[in-house]
């Protein structure tokens, strides 16, 4: 027979209000859930502007000189800006600024807008405006989220200009657009065709003609004026002042006024034949092969893709029925399908997670209000933490989720222990174990936010999601699920089953306290086993140490020596480096790659060499579509050509066809298409191994990083650092960049033009301006000079030469006019040579920045030792300002330094918490002990499942710092409160006693955890992040348990007395 519990907890509230209020929250929590940010991938939460400009055939000092420097000045005065930062590089360039919190990001945009305003009045002739964006979204928030194809009778101008004018407008004002991308119809222009003899006989130049037009259009800043209106004097403003040299709205390019001859003025129509027709196109972008008006939708970070996908979807459709007769929009790409799809499958995972756990504990309990009282618990903790994510402005992507599915075993956990206490005990005082217990887990997993910036991108969701539920995990516990109990009164089993259970109680008792005394009479070979288990990290040493101190000659005459290394080094190494040693030596396993969460692809990318132009580029990505369109399993391809250099094509399968065998089947047929493949370099990445027949690329494994603030001096010392590494034997490929480089720097080359004799230029009255023009007009290509007003739309300018591009040979004997009127050859003054392209120029906050990147041969540790060795050496003599470091190409550079200081942090943070909660220092010792010992399981389960480790496996092994220590703070609370009520009692049997109230809570906390990673182990061995962090949490957990019942009591040296 059962009978209802009668004794009620007292609550600091009657428990009618706490259910009513928490009821209340939840409502609030469901209304919440919808404003909730869903991505994909996280982004970096940063509010900045760029200021992008380009400037046509500038190398990267002279624009760093010339424009980018003088925005940095002008960017520096802007109240708000932390951080500026700034590439220039060949004919282009940007300055990235970042905002403080708080600031209002419209308001400096406006304002630095504004500065531009000014500033491009002091840039050379042919800089472009600098165009100023705010949050631009990063390279993965970049790609378009949906994409439309248009179609209609008429020309695809006509098609374009409808979208321009009719689409574009209405989807730019919805939020979360960060811009709206419109291809497929050549722009329409002015073509000015020129006869580069007719312009020498008129003595007038190509820059002639750019500045007459330029002249002509140009806009001059006056200034400001004080308005003050005669009627409403309180209602004065500023208003500005502008010129314009053309008044005329009315455009006639013929008739403006080139140069003046004697008496006779020269009109642009003497000179040039003028036509407004199509012009060559800037960029391809192509669905299927079509060339087709298509419309490409970018979102801005931190929006929710789903609910913006919904909305545009919802104007198009609007826009639909106002389109002219026979137009059609239709969708042609959809991103947020993926979305879709992995959010449905980790919410099947999650509802598969629950279920278990939710049959498990029914399956313990046998009771429904049991299950009633986890289940009204656990819901409420999601509804009300989703409160709180919204306030704190939290977003949900594919990682995040996991901090959401794995904090419900530990909320379920909690709950569990509370009811159990209270159901058996009648009292409270289980609280302060709930509390540490989850203080504990909050302060392992609060070691995210002292990882580096890199690291904490994507696990920074992840840990504010596991405190917030965590918090309010407790918050329920310490009230919600009290009240609840008062309300939903579990049932006590009758007094026969009462009987039968501590019978079976005090059979395990006799075997455990046999079993504990036992294992106490060989504690002193317990405990070095269980060290040698875990490893001892001798392997870890070097095998020689470079250096004449008296220490390290000791040590390269024992350790160091050559019997140690050949003789006895493997032996000692595998004999007491355990499971530690199995795990750190596997090189592969440690191995991390950002993969992109997306739906499976082939990304085909193409490169050409420099000189390469748009046309032959678009018509080697044509050849591919065309090959492509022969495979009925591929759904869609995408190719953009971005210029004559880089194209890249993105594949996409059917759905029925994305996890069978035919992705690999075609990636390697387009392989030996590559391979066949001439005057191009291909990178096909995607499903399996990545293939590239790239050439001009060096790979590289270490580089050390200069900072200074002047760019010649910096330079110098980037050679003495490379003259330093030459010496190394083991060290090639060492190159100089802006940036660090790991997976190799493409070699671009160019000719340059090199004057050897400066007399022969005085002597035939030659100016490097002369040389210039001629070399333009020897080029054959077509420049944009400019853009006019035409018809309501800016079109550009463009000067086509009728003759075609020079080769070298005629370059060099092509007869060139001087100011004399005499006719020189290049090659009597000069030569030209191929020679590397120069590199961009980085800077930050005025210091500039240069890699010497460099492959090195051999350990990794011995790695570290010569880089460590060149920073010594380099450090001791630079200038005030200047530093040199070692930069980390990607997340486990140095991992196992990382992975060991943050879970030593992490132990000290929870020894700090069990101390002052248990008043004690020598008890968070044993508590502290389970930690190394359930890491004994996540090395063997590492080691023999041979997973990847990433940062799944790394937020595991954080987490599981706080978790495993959750069941020996309970055991070891309980034994404290018999200590003080029964002093008498031997030490051992009150920890029997405390041993049997808290294990079933405990065992079963342990249980529903694994249960509910179960599902990620089984439907997720192939996928990052989710399947290392399952199988790291899992193995812990189940070495935990034999931390518990054999090593706790082994580590309280008291209990183990008689």
């Amino acid at each position: 027979m059962l009978n209802h519990s009668s004794k009620r907890i007292k609550l600091p509230l009657p428990p009618f209000t706490i259910i009513t209020l928490f009821a209340a929250l939840m409502i609030a929590g469901v209304a919440f859930v919808p404003l909730l940010s869903f991505q994909l991938e996280p982004s970096p939460d940063v509010n900045n502007i760029t200021v992008s400009f380009s400037w046509q055939g500038a190398s990267a000092e002279l624009l760093e000189q010339e424009v980018t420097s003088k925005i940095e000045g002008v960017l520096s005065t802007v109240k708000g800006v932390k951080n500026i930062r700034s590439v220039s590089s060949n004919g282009y360039g940007f300055v990235q600024t970042a905002l403080d919190e708080g600031v209002n990001i419209n308001q400096v945009r406006f304002e630095i807008a504004m500065l531009m305003r000014q500033v491009y009045a002091g840039f050379p002739g042919g800089v472009s405006y600098p165009m100023v964006s705010a949050n631009q979204p990063s390279r993965n928030g970049t790609k378009s989220i949906l994409s439309y194809v248009i179609n209609g009778p008429g020309s695809a101008s006509a098609i374009q200009q409808l979208a321009e004018k009719s689409i574009k407008p209405k989807l730019v004002q919805i939020k979360g657009v960060y811009e709206i991308n419109i291809y497929g119809a050549p722009p329409l222009g002015w073509e000015l065709s020129y006869d580069p003899h007719e312009l020498e006989r008129c003595h007038v130049s190509i820059n002639d003609i750019r500045s007459c037009i330029g002249n002509y259009f140009r806009e001059y800043e006056l200034g400001k004026a004080y308005d003050v209106p005669l009627t409403r004097p309180s209602r004065s403003s500023y208003s500005y002042l502008t010129l314009k040299t053309n008044g005329s709205r009315q455009i006639d390019l013929a008739k403006i006024p080139v140069k003046k001859i004697g008496n006779r003025n020269i009109y642009l129509s003497d000179l040039v034949k003028m036509s407004y027709k199509e012009q060559d196109a800037y960029s391809y972008y192509r669905i299927n092969g079509f060339n087709t008006v298509n419309i490409e939708i970018v979102a801005d970070k931190n929006t929710n893709y789903l609910t913006l996908s919904k909305t545009i979807k919802e104007q198009i459709q609007n826009i639909q029925q106002h389109l002219p007769p026979q137009h059609a929009i239709m969708l042609a790409y959809d991103a947020t399908d993926y979305l879709q799809k992995e959010l449905n499958k980790i919410t099947w995972r999650t509802v598969a997670t629950l279920i278990i756990l939710l049959l498990f504990v029914l399956l313990v309990s046998k009771q429904i209000r049991y299950l009633l009282l986890i289940t009204i618990s656990l819901i409420s903790n999601l509804l009300l933490s989703c409160i709180l994510y919204y306030f704190f402005k939290l977003k949900l992507h594919l990682f995040s989720l996991a901090g959401i599915t794995v904090s419900m075993g530990m909320i379920i956990d909690n709950s569990i222990v509370v009811i159990e206490h209270i159901r058996y005990r009648k009292n409270m005082r289980v609280l302060l174990a709930v509390a540490g217990a989850t203080l504990c887990t909050i302060g392992a997993v609060c070691i995210v936010f002292f990882l580096d910036k890199e690291q904490q991108m994507k696990l920074i969701d992840f840990a504010c999601i596991m405190i917030i539920n965590l918090g309010v995990s407790l918050l329920i516990a310490l009230l919600f699920i009290p009240a609840l109990m008062n309300w939903l009164p579990l049932k006590v089993h009758a007094l026969s089953k009462q009987i039968r259970r501590k019978k079976r109680v005090v059979h395990w008792n006799r075997f455990y306290l046999r079993l504990i005394t036992f294992c106490s009479r060989f504690r002193i070979l317990l405990v070095p086993v269980i060290i040698l288990l875990f490893g001892i990290p001798v392997f870890m040493l070097p095998e020689k140490i470079e250096s004449d101190s008296r220490w390290a000659n000791t040590y390269n005459a024992t350790i160091g020596s050559e019997f140690y290394n050949k003789s006895l080094r493997s032996w000692v190494d595998k004999g007491l480096g355990g499971t530690l040693r199995l795990f750190l030596t596997d090189a592969e396993q440690f191995s991390y790659d950002d993969i992109p969460l997306e739906r499976t692809c082939l990304k085909v990318t193409i490169h050409m060499p420099k000189g390469a132009n748009l046309e032959q580029m678009n018509d080697l990505v044509v050849e591919w579509e065309s090959y492509l369109s022969g495979f009925n399993e591929v759904a869609q391809y995408q190719s953009r050509v971005y210029n004559g250099q880089y194209a890249d094509i993105e594949i996409l399968f059917k759905k029925q066809f994305e996890e069978s065998s035919f992705p690999i089947t075609l990636k390697n047929q387009l392989e030996t298409k590559a391979a066949f493949t001439g005057l191009a370099e291909f990178n096909i990445t995607g499903v399996g191994i990545g293939f590239n027949n790239e050439l001009h690329t060096e790979t590289t494994n270490y580089g050390l990083e200069l900072n200074g603030y002047n760019y010649d001096r910096l330079r110098e010392l980037a050679e003495q650092v490379k003259t330093l590494l030459k010496a190394n034997p083991r060290v090639e490929k060492i190159s100089i960049t802006s940036t660090e480089d790991q997976k190799g720097e493409r070699s671009n080359y160019e000719y340059v033009f090199r004057v050897h004799s400066q007399d022969k230029l005085l002597l035939h009255y030659l100016s490097p301006h002369m040389i210039s023009n001629a070399l333009t007009t020897l080029s054959g290509e077509k420049r944009r000079i400019s853009d006019v007003l035409y018809h309501g739309n800016y079109v550009p300018v463009i000067l086509s030469p009728v003759n075609k591009t020079a080769d070298i040979w005629e370059v060099m004997n092509g007869a060139v006019r001087s100011d004399s009127g005499t006719y020189v050859r290049l090659k009597e003054f000069a030569d030209m040579e191929k020679e590397k392209e120069g590199d961009q120029i980085l800077r930050e906050n005025k210091q500039y920045q240069l890699v010497v990147n460099y492959n090195f041969i051999g350990d990794l540790n011995l790695g570290e030792i010569v880089s460590e060795r060149i920073i010594k050496q380099v450090s001791a003599d630079l200038p005030l300002g200047y530093s040199l470091k070692e930069t980390k190409h990607n997340f486990w550079r140095g991992a196992k330094k990382k992975l060991t200081w943050a879970i030593l942090l992490t132990i000290g943070i929870v020894f700090v918490i069990c101390s002052v909660l248990l008043n004690d220092c020598k008890q968070p010792l044993a508590i502290i002990a389970m930690i190394p010992i359930s890491f004994i399981g996540v090395f063997l389960s590492a080691y023999f499942f041979r997973y990847k480790f990433d940062e799944g496996g790394y937020a595991g092994m954080i987490m599981l710092c706080g978790v495993v220590v959750n069941a020996a703070l309970f055991i070891l609370n309980d034994y404290n409160n018999l200590l003080r009520d029964y002093p008498a009692v031997p030490r051992r049997r009150l920890y029997i006693k405390a041993y049997n109230s808290k294990i079933v809570p405990v065992m079963l906390s342990i249980t529903s955890m694994t249960l509910g990673l179960t599902p990620f182990i089984v439907y997720s061995k192939d996928e990052t992040f989710w399947y290392p962090l399952a199988m790291t949490v899992t193995g812990g957990l189940l070495f935990s348990v034999i931390a518990i019942l054999i090593f706790l009591p082994l580590f309280l040296k008291r209990t183990c007395k008689k």
